[in-house]
């Protein structure tokens, strides 16, 4: 059975009531962030490096910068 980012999510919310997916998001932006500074912005490298799709870490992205 695989469990995907959305079943992990809501595992953790429902179990912590959300100090977990807000680690969990913490540690996504970081491991994002520190990928494209390694890859001078290259997010398809970058994607590379973190084993996910281009369009992935282009949803993420998408996702932390309308957080802030």
């Amino acid at each position: 059975m695989k469990i995907t980012r959305i079943d992990a999510a809501n595992l953790i919310q429902g179990h912590t009531g959300g100090a977990m997916a807000k680690a969990y998001a913490a540690v996504e932006k970081a491991l994002i962030s520190e990928a494209l500074i390694m890859c001078r912005g290259n997010q398809s490298e970058a994607a590379l490096v973190l084993g996910i799709s281009r369009s992935t870490i282009r949803k993420r992205i998408n996702e932390i910068q309308g957080a802030n």
